[in-house]
């Protein structure tokens, strides 16, 4: 999930790291996650946006909090950096339909991982949206539905922020995607529905044929048996006579 750890002193530059003894000398105050902290008296955890990391050259982002004095001044930070390639291939595994979608991002946009079912679908679409402006600070999840700018298609955006960290998951499917598995559901039901009504069909006139068979032999018995009786009855009359 996460690939180093690193500690930088208050001139952005790296004095410890996880993957690396001694810490080769690195310099990072120009990333903004160095410089938020700087310029944020009161800052808390931050999520930066995406960056090539300077060790492994694979694209990161990072999570770090601010180490501060007693006075509050700002003494450094400790970063922790996570591969996007970790949520990529975790979203990867995901069914959301072949034009579906899956974002993560920070509160305020920055894009953290994008898995797109759909070419031409980008997780800057779906941020472009209403959902920082609007839907987040109204309701930290909700469901809507939105008109896609690229596709033109209808879509249906389920969204969540998540309580201990400035994240937002997004889930974008494609409407005719939800409406295709619906409709194949209910064909599948009808079919087996028809078959279960032939089959009730045919059980009932096979029932029906063996009734009238038994009404018909019931019938042919009755007749014998007033024909043996009429017979018995004329040997009766002949014998008394």
């Amino acid at each position: 999930q996460f690939s180093s750890i690193y500690v930088l002193d208050r001139e952005g530059n790296r004095v410890a790291h996880s993957a690396e003894y001694p810490a080769k000398a690195v310099n990072l105050a120009d990333r903004p996650y160095f410089r938020y902290h700087v310029s944020t008296p009161d800052s808390g955890l931050f999520i930066s946006p995406p960056y090539i990391g300077s060790v492994s050259n694979n694209p990161h982002f990072s999570i770090s909090r601010a180490v501060r004095g007693g006075d509050g001044r700002f003494n450094g930070l400790v970063s922790l950096t996570v591969e996007t390639s970790y949520f990529d291939k975790f979203y990867q595994g995901l069914d959301v339909g072949p034009r579906g979608s899956i974002i993560l991002a920070t509160v305020n946009g920055n894009i953290l991982s994008c898995v797109s079912g759909q070419p031409g679908i980008s997780g800057k679409e779906l941020i472009a949206l209403p959902l920082i402006s609007s839907w987040l600070p109204a309701a930290p999840s909700g469901i809507h539905q939105v008109t896609s700018t690229i596709s033109g298609d209808k879509r249906i955006i389920v969204y969540r922020k998540l309580e201990r960290f400035p994240v937002v998951a997004v889930i974008s499917y494609s409407q005719d995607d939800v409406l295709a598995a619906w409709k194949a559901n209910v064909q599948k039901q009808g079919v087996i529905a028809l078959i279960l009504t032939l089959l009730a069909l045919s059980i009932a006139s096979l029932f029906l044929r063996q009734l009238s068979n038994m009404e018909s032999a019931n019938l042919k018995l009755r007749l014998h048996q007033d024909e043996l009786r009429l017979k018995s009855e004329l040997l009766d009359t002949a014998s008394d006579a």
